[in-house]
Formats: structure tokens, sequence, C-alpha cells
């Protein structure tokens, strides 16, 4: 997407969350029924693969969506870094050039920010916060630098922790060499992105 398409789509989610957070359970309850007929008219039109391959992004949009809308609603964070968050997730999640799927992408959004909100998630814990904040500014600081950049989760050396740490790799239109074969930890990302 281009500048201008990133910046409609920034303030379109936007509006659509001060939006969703002015109704009361009634109103949200009767766009949630809606949104949900939705999904179920685009199911409808798929058949085997393709409907299993749809079902899984529909389902990965909505998770973006309650985590998108739950930074949102978090007061902890300083405006300019939620603000950053915002934008990286949003531009993490709606990578396609075709408005056609930007557009049904955006209805799943609405359905995930509109349960987040029905049946708000666990506030975040102070790692995931920080992970998060660390995840916008490594993929900020990548795109200034003309970076790919590409991450996998593993799951936490912490016994007992959920949250899993990510592994960061860097490289370039050209040649895609990789920052390391092990991959970078969100501190060493951000040290080798601003070295």
């Amino acid at each position: 997407m281009d500048v201008t398409a990133v910046n409609a789509l920034i303030e379109n989610i936007n509006e659509m969350a001060a939006s969703i957070l002015a109704k009361d359970t009634e109103e949200l309850e009767k766009m949630k029924i809606e949104f949900d007929e939705y999904v179920v008219r685009i199911s409808t039109q798929m058949t085997g693969p393709s409907r299993d391959a749809a079902n899984k992004e529909f389902e990965k949009c909505r998770v973006c969506a309650r985590e998108w809308m739950a930074v949102y609603c978090d007061t902890t964070y300083h405006d300019g870094v939620k603000a950053d968050i915002l934008k990286e997730e949003a531009l993490e999640f709606f990578f396609s050039q075709d408005e056609r799927i930007v557009a049904v992408q955006k209805n799943f959004f609405y359905l995930g920010m509109i349960d987040e909100i029905l049946h708000p998630s666990q506030p975040f814990s102070e790692r995931k916060r920080n992970a998060k904040i660390a995840n916008s500014r490594i993929r900020r600081l990548a795109r200034e630098q003309g970076l790919k950049v590409n991450c996998k989760n593993r799951r936490s050396p912490v016994k007992g922790e959920t949250v899993e740490d990510r592994l960061w790799y860097f490289g370039d239109d050209r040649n895609c060499i990789q920052s390391g074969e092990e991959g970078l930890t969100d501190e060493e990302a951000i040290d080798y992105l601003l070295d």
C-alpha cells in the first residue's frame, strides 16, 4: 500500500474503533449479528481448500483485530507509542493492494473489534506490552532502512510463560542477506537496526 492508502486505512480503523466505543451493548450486539451474517455469506461462497484457507485467514483477522482493539483501549501506553503500535499492526495485517480484499478484511477486522468490546480479553502483561512496543519499533526502523523484515515465533524459554519469543531476520530485495542464521531477539534486533 502507498502512504496515502495506509493513512486512509488507519484513519478509517481509528474512526471505527471510536464509533464502536460510543455504542451501547445493544447496538454492538446488533452490529455483531450483521457482521456474523456477512461472514456466513462470504464463507458459503467458497468451497473445499479455499474455504479452509479463508476460514484460517478470517480467524487470524479476528485475533489481530482483538489485539489491535485491546491496544487502542489500553491506557498504559504513551499516546505516540500507541499510535505507532496501531499503525504497524494494521500495516502488518492489511498488506494487500487489492481494494476488494481489503474491504473484506476490514469487515472481519470490525467484527473482531466488536468481539473485543463485548467480551474483553485479559489485559496485556507487562512483557506482552513491551513486546508490542518492540515489534512496532523494529518494523518501523527496518522499513526506514529499506530492509525486508521477517520474524518467527519460538516458545519462551521461561518456564510457565505462555508468551512466545520472536526471532528477527533482515535482508533487502537484492540479496536477502539474513542478519543472523539463528535470528535476533527483540533487543538484539533493535541494536542491529540502530547500528
